[in-house]
């Protein structure tokens, strides 16, 4: 297994899915849970970081967002990111749910 220094991740993916019980957006980069606005900047700029170390300038921060997440929460992530200078969004179909 390689040290996590020397892991090359190939996307920053950030998934976003609706937990009914709290009637909220709950946002994951990898495993971890985001739930502050500056965490998740922080985590996504840091991952496109290592992506320009390693020679991916053009590395884009990928939204995937499940059907039932309100439209206005993925608006409101895409502003944040581009309020701090991530200017390459796209947003993906998601990954099938187990």
């Amino acid at each position: 297994m390689l040290p996590p220094d020397q892991v090359v991740v190939e996307e920053v993916r950030i998934q976003m899915s609706w937990d009914g019980a709290s009637q909220s957006v709950i946002r994951r980069v990898g495993s971890v849970v985001l739930a502050s606005d500056a965490d998740l900047v922080e985590t996504v700029q840091s991952g496109l970081a290592r992506h320009a170390a390693n020679g991916q300038k053009e590395a884009p921060a990928i939204i995937d967002a499940l059907p039932d997440v309100p439209w206005k929460d993925v608006i409101k992530v895409m502003d944040l990111f581009k309020s701090n200078g991530i200017a390459k969004v796209e947003l993906t179909q998601p990954w099938p749910q187990k």
